[in-house]
């Protein structure tokens, strides 16, 4: 990661409970069962050098959507726990960028290298 400048941030993506969901069971296998552990030691790895972690959630508007805010799956995964002072940015969309201010806080901090999980 020293290839990567200071000001880098790690945008982990939607790593919340929903993932284990048994609807998502219909559409086969998942292609990346050791995901979890792999965000787990990017997260260890990245903390460690002191960059920005930005965690990104899913808050569906979708009423039967594993990723509703009322529901079970919307916590967060717990190999992907926001620590304190780490920001959380919650999305309703297919992307983070749109009305969330993300850009913007970013750009304040001169944070222009994402690393995206």
């Amino acid at each position: 990661m020293t290839a990567l400048p200071a000001s880098a941030a790690l945008l982990p993506i939607d790593l919340q409970r929903a993932i284990d969901d048994p609807r998502w069971a219909t559409h086969g296998p998942r292609n990346n069962p050791q995901a979890e552990a792999n965000i787990a030691a990017l997260l260890a790895a990245w903390r460690a050098t002191g960059r920005p972690v930005v965690h990104i959630r899913h808050d569906s508007q979708e009423p039967d959507s594993p990723y509703r805010p009322t529901g079970p799956g919307h916590a967060f995964k717990p190999e992907a726990q926001p620590l304190p002072g780490e920001r959380v940015v919650a999305k309703t969309t297919n992307s983070a960028f749109i009305g969330t201010g993300l850009a913007a806080w970013l750009a304040a901090r001169g944070i222009t290298t994402l690393v995206v999980a």
